[in-house]
C-alpha cells in the first residue's frame, strides 16, 4: 500500500508541473486548472480505491474534448491547440484507476506538456520547472521497477534512500553531457514549433503608422519591449538614447506612412562606433529598433540592409524573439545628400491642408534668418503652450487643428505630426521617426531595459548642411522617454531581470552565431596565450613518471584487500565449473534461472547448483552485508560441486 501511494504521489507531482507550465503559456489557463482538478480527484479515487466514472465513460471524455481543442474555428494557434489536446489527454489519465503503464503515461505527457509550453513562452520559470521534471522523471523511472516488490518492513528498509541517491548521481552525469551536447549541437534558426505558431497574437506599443484622431485615451503597458546590450562600450550613454523603428515620410493630414526602400551599405564603420546587441520581444509587425544613427546591423552572422532612413526591417512578421547586433553613431545629426525626390516627398502636403495650420507655421517662423532659427522657434512654441497627456477625446475633423487650437494638449504623435508639417509649411524638408525613447539601465548585465511604454515619436528636419536634425516637440521628453514603466523598479527587479536576460542570450537566443562567437574568442584567447615548449629530456622524464604511477596503482589494488569483487569471483568459478560440463550460461539469464536448469540438465548437482544460486543472488541484490561466513559456505558449495565434477565421491554436507 505505502509503495502504491508514492507512485501516486510522483504522478501527482509531475502533473502538477504540466498544469504550471501551462499557467505560464499563451494557452488558456482553463485547461491548467483541468489538469489540478483531476489530479485531486484522481488521487482521493485511487488512495480510497473508489473510482467513480466507468473507463468507457472516460475514454468517450477524453475523444471529444481531444476533438474540441482541435477545432478549426477557436482562436488558439495550432501549436497552442496541440497542448490543449494533450492537457486533455492528461487529466483523463489522471482520472483513471493506475497501474504501472499509466504512471509511465503520465510522465510522459507531463514532460512533453511542460517542454512544450516552455517553448511556446521560454521564461526562466519553464529553466526550473523543465529541472522539475528531470528530477522527478528520473528518480520515478528508478523508483518504478522496485516499486512491486519493495517492502519497507521488510528486509529492504533502505531501498528508498539508496534509490534516491542513484537518481541523484545519474542527474550530476547527466548534467556534463547535456550541458557539452547543448554547446557544441548545430543550432536552428526556426522555432521548436515550426510555423505552426505564425498567427500568434502580441500587443506593441510601437507602431508603424500613425492615425490621429482614432483613440481617446493611450494605455501604458509595462511589458518589455526590448533590451539592448551594450558591448562596445560596455557602459551606459551618455545621454538619453532614441532607438529608431520607422521613418514615415508621407502623410495625408491624419496620418503618416512610410516609404519601404533599402539602402545599400559598401562598407562598416571600425571606429567612433557603439556596437548594441539587441533581444527584440515577439510584437508580430516588421520593424526592428537601432540606436541612431545606424551603420550597420548583423542579424545572425551575415549583414543585414538597412531600410529608408537607416532603419532596419524584416520581410516577415515577428512571432519569436530575435537577436541581432547593431553599430551606431549615436549623433544628434547626419550629414546626408538629398535627391530632388526626396526634397519633394519631404515637402509634400496634401491638396486639402489646413490653410490655418500654414498660416499658423508662417507665423511662428516668421522673421527667422534660416532653417535651424525656424527650428528653433517651432520648438519653443510647442514647449510653452502645450501639455503633454494621453487622454485626448476623438476628433472627427481634422485632428491637427483641433491640437492646435482648441485643446493643447497631446501625446507624442500630436506633436511629432504637427511640428512636421509646419515646417513643410515653412518649406524645410522634415520626417517622422517612431522607436522608443530612453530605457532603464540595468548595469548587472550592461543593457537597457526598453518597455512599451517607452514608445515615442519625433521629428527629422533636413537643416542646411547639418543634414537630418533630430527635433523632439514633446514636453518634458527626457523625462517621460523610456522611464514611465520602469523609474520605480527596484534593485530586485532588476536583478531578476538581468537573469531573464541571461536566461535569453544564453539558453532561449543562443544560436549559430554565438557559437562561431565562442569559437572565435576561444581561438584569440589561445593564440595569444604563449605556452611554453617541452624539451626532450622534460617528454622523457614525464613519460616514466606516468609509466611507474600507472604501475604503482595497478600493484596496489591487487594487494588491496577486497579490491576483488569476492562474490563475483566464486559466481564466475561456478559458472566455469558448469561450462566444462557442457551447461552454458545464456547472456540473459539470471543466477536462479541457471540454477534451476543446471537441475535439470544434471540432477546429482541440482540441490547443490540451486543452493549455491540462491546464496548468491541473496548475497548480491540483497541488503543484507557479505560476510566470511556466507563466502565460506559458497567455497564449500563448490567444492562439492567440483568433486561430483571429478567423478569423485560427494561428501555430506554439514
Amino acid at each position: 500500500m505505502q509503495t502504491r501511494r508514492i507512485s501516486l504521489f510522483f504522478s501527482s507531482a509531475l502533473a502538477l508541473t504540466g498544469a504550471a507550465a501551462v499557467a505560464f503559456s499563451p494557452i488558456p489557463a482553463a485547461y491548467g486548472v483541468l489538469i489540478v482538478l483531476a489530479a485531486l480527484c484522481g488521487l482521493v479515487w485511487d488512495l480510497r480505491d473508489g473510482h467513480f466514472l466507468p473507463r468507457m465513460f472516460l475514454t468517450l471524455l477524453g475523444l471529444g474534448g481531444f476533438l474540441f481543442t482541435l477545432l478549426p474555428f477557436r482562436r488558439e494557434t495550432l501549436a497552442e491547440q496541440s497542448l490543449a489536446a494533450l492537457t486533455v489527454l492528461l487529466a483523463v489519465k489522471l482520472l483513471e484507476r493506475k497501474a504501472r503503464r499509466d504512471h509511465l503515461q503520465i510522465l510522459a505527457l507531463s514532460a512533453i506538456i511542460t517542454v512544450g509550453a516552455g517553448s511556446l513562452a521560454p521564461e526562466l520559470v519553464f529553466g526550473s520547472l523543465i529541472l522539475l521534471v528531470c528530477v522527478l522523471g528520473t528518480f520515478f523511472l528508478v523508483w518504478l521497477p522496485f516499486s512491486e516488490n519493495w517492502n519497507p518492513a521488510g528486509e529492504t528498509p533502505g531501498l528508498l534512500g539508496r534509490l534516491a541517491g542513484i537518481s541523484l548521481g545519474m542527474i550530476i552525469l547527466a548534467f556534463p553531457l547535456a550541458f557539452a551536447l547543448f554547446i557544441v549541437l548545430p543550432r536552428s534558426v526556426n522555432p521548436f514549433w515550426g510555423g505552426l505558431t505564425t498567427s500568434q497574437r502580441q500587443v506593441s506599443g510601437f507602431s508603424e503608422e500613425i492615425s490621429l484622431g482614432e483613440v481617446g485615451k493611450l494605455a501604458v503597458s509595462r511589458d518589455v519591449a526590448f533590451r539592448a546590450e551594450m558591448v562596445d562600450p560596455a557602459a551606459p550613454l551618455p545621454g538619453i538614447p532614441y532607438w529608431r523603428g520607422v521613418v514615415m515620410e508621407q502623410t495625408d493630414g491624419r496620418g503618416w506612412s512610410s516609404v519601404r526602400e533599402s539602402v545599400s551599405m559598401r562598407k562598416f564603420p571600425t571606429t567612433d562606433v557603439v556596437r548594441v546587441t539587441y533581444y527584440v520581444e515577439p510584437h508580430g509587425g516588421h520593424q526592428l529598433f537601432l540606436l541612431e544613427q545606424a551603420s550597420a546591423a548583423f542579424i545572425g552572422l551575415r549583414p543585414h540592409p538597412l531600410s529608408k532612413g537607416r532603419t532596419l526591417r524584416l520581410r516577415r512578421p515577428l512571432y519569436r524573439r530575435i537577436r541581432y547586433q547593431g553599430l551606431s553613431r549615436p549623433l544628434p545629426s547626419r550629414p546626408a545628400g538629398l535627391s530632388a525626390e526626396e526634397r519633394r516627398r519631404n515637402l509634400e502636403l496634401p491638396s486639402d491642408f489646413s490653410p490655418r495650420i500654414r498660416e499658423l507655421a508662417l507665423e511662428v517662423a516668421g522673421g527667422a534668418a534660416n532653417a535651424r532659427e525656424v527650428a528653433d522657434r517651432m520648438l519653443a512654441f510647442f514647449a510653452t503652450r502645450f501639455t503633454y497627456t494621453l487622454d485626448v477625446p476623438p476628433v472627427g475633423g481634422n485632428p491637427l487643428e483641433a491640437f492646435l487650437f482648441q485643446h493643447r494638449s497631446g501625446y507624442c504623435e500630436y506633436f511629432a505630426s504637427a511640428m512636421a508639417v509646419m515646417l513643410r509649411s515653412a518649406d524645410i524638408p522634415s520626417r517622422l521617426v517612431a522607436g522608443y525613447l530612453g530605457g532603464e539601465y540595468n548595469a548587472n548585465g550592461n543593457y537597457y531595459l526598453v518597455t512599451q511604454a517607452a514608445a515615442h515619436t519625433w521629428v527629422e528636419a533636413r537643416i542646411g548642411e547639418e543634414g537630418w536634425r533630430r527635433l523632439d516637440p514633446t514636453p518634458a521628453a527626457s523625462e517621460l522617454g523610456g522611464t514611465i514603466a520602469s523609474r520605480d523598479a527596484g534593485r530586485t527587479v532588476l536583478w531578476l531581470d538581468s537573469l531573464r536576460m541571461k536566461w535569453n542570450s544564453w539558453v532561449v537566443q543562443y544560436d549559430a552565431a554565438v557559437q562561431v562567437g565562442i569559437v572565435r574568442k576561444g581561438a584569440r584567447t589561445l593564440s595569444r596565450a604563449r605556452l611554453p615548449h617541452p624539451s626532450r629530456g622534460g617528454v622523457v622524464r614525464f613519460a616514466l613518471g606516468a609509466v611507474c604511477a600507472t604501475a604503482i596503482v595497478i600493484w596496489w589494488r591487487r594487494r588491496r584487500p577486497g579490491a576483488v569483487d569476492a562474490l563475483q569471483e566464486r559466481y564466475g568459478r561456478f559458472n566455469r565449473l558448469m561450462a566444462r560440463r557442457d551447461i552454458e550460461r545464456e547472456p540473459h539469464e539470471g543466477p536462479l534461472a541457471f540454477g534451476a536448469r543446471v537441475a535439470a540438465l544434471w540432477p546429482e548437482a541440482g540441490p547443490d547448483a540451486g543452493k549455491f544460486a540462491a546464496g548468491y543472488a541473496r548475497l548480491r541484490y540483497g541488503t543484507v552485508k557479505t560476510d566470511p561466513g556466507d563466502l565460506a559456505e559458497l567455497d564449500e558449495i563448490l567444492s562439492r560441486l567440483r568433486g561430483l565434477a571429478r567423478g569423485g565421491h560427494r561428501p555430506a554436507p554439514r
